[in-house]
């Protein structure tokens, strides 16, 4: 009972500046689009409602983003304000070790970490596709287009396909003038065109159209022409999550993502981006129980005052970020397996946190 009175005051004086970190670790990650944001405004005309639900749809990204910063850094000021008044010495005087005061410290981590998990993968993939919605409702309210009507609408597909669509009716599921063009090098490029067509979930019906066929060769001409009354055809795509252009991976949930990859690769076209971005949307969320790993060793150790632990923080909270860059950056140039890439920042501030962990009494 005792030590549950004990857990649940650390818990308490970790969560309570975490509240108030989180909060200012997302007003700064806001205030770096302020600028551009506030030109919508003044210069474009934008409405006001329409630009803070850009900013609206991007918070989930930034409270991801932010988490496990904000929680390393309100780790480190917590123990170290508890230090600083004696009262880890009370609590070690009870007969609690070092180890066992991390405890509660650890099990919050891996709570917000599930929690982060799950904002990563159900609710930032489908924020940001509506932040780009909402990108192009600005554009479409400064040039006045139909919202239910969207043109010139061109995006790469899930593999080696690429659509160009003249204008798509929203509600009517209608195409007009569609152009779709497979790049696959493992047989001859094709080329297919149709003057309308509908959709229904993935598949495209396209009317009195055309089917070209090109050597693979780069001055090539058109081999064979096939027309057709009507084609259906497999896209493996939503066409409303196009409209704003290519799917981006963090618009992707993991399975989304996952799928891209396969495609692609069986495509014949390169996936280690792709791949580093899939392994990036676990280690991510996970990043908060790797920064409690380093942050509550550390804190227990070196950390006697608040300035200290700030300072700590801070300087951690730089390597993480420089880990993470280099990790993606020579992943992305092959010279690290994608696992090691996405996880870099999170191995290093286990292995280091893990062997502070050891030496603490």
């Amino acid at each position: 009972m005792f030590r549950r009175l004990i857990d649940r005051y650390i818990s308490k004086e970790v969560l309570r500046p975490f509240l108030m970190v989180i909060i200012g670790v997302i007003v700064i990650m806001l205030s770096v689009r302020l600028t551009e944001d506030v030109k919508l405004i003044i210069v474009n005309k934008v409405p006001i409602p329409i630009v803070l639900r850009m900013i609206l749809y991007k918070l989930p990204e930034f409270v991801v983003l932010g988490l496990p910063v904000a929680y390393m850094i309100a780790t480190l000021l917590g123990l170290a304000r508890m230090s600083k008044d004696f009262e880890i010495i009370a609590i070690r005087a009870t007969g609690t070790g070092s180890k066992r005061i991390m405890r509660p410290i650890l099990f919050i981590s891996v709570l917000i970490s599930l929690f982060s998990f799950f904002l990563n993968e159900e609710v930032v993939p489908e924020a940001n596709r509506r932040s780009k919605i909402a990108a192009q409702t600005v554009a479409m309210t400064t040039e006045g287009e139909d919202s239910l009507v969207s043109s010139k609408v061109k995006f790469k597909g899930v593999d080696s396909r690429f659509f160009y669509v003249s204008v798509v009716y929203k509600d009517a599921k209608k195409l007009e003038k569609v152009l779709i063009f497979d790049s696959d090098t493992s047989h001859e490029f094709r080329m297919i065109s149709a003057p309308y067509g509908e959709w229904e979930g993935s598949v495209w019906t396209l009317h009195d159209g055309v089917v070209q066929r090109y050597p693979d060769t780069v001055d090539g001409f058109v081999e064979k022409e096939q027309p057709f009354k009507d084609l259906e055809i497999e896209t493996n795509i939503q066409v409303l999550k196009y409209i704003s252009g290519e799917v981006k991976p963090k618009e992707m949930g993991a399975d989304e993502l996952k799928a891209l990859i396969e495609a692609t690769r069986a495509g014949g076209q390169e996936t280690q981006a792709y791949e580093i971005e899939y392994q990036s949307k676990f280690a991510r969320p996970f990043a908060t129980f790797f920064a409690a790993m380093i942050a509550a060793p550390i804190g227990l150790k070196f950390a006697k005052g608040g300035y200290i632990g700030f300072a700590i923080s801070i300087i951690l909270t730089f390597f993480y970020f420089v880990a993470q860059t280099i990790g993606e950056g020579l992943g992305g140039l092959g010279l690290l397996p994608v696992l090691v890439s996405a996880w870099l920042p999170n191995l290093l501030f286990g292995v280091v946190g893990l062997l502070v962990y050891i030496q603490v009494e």
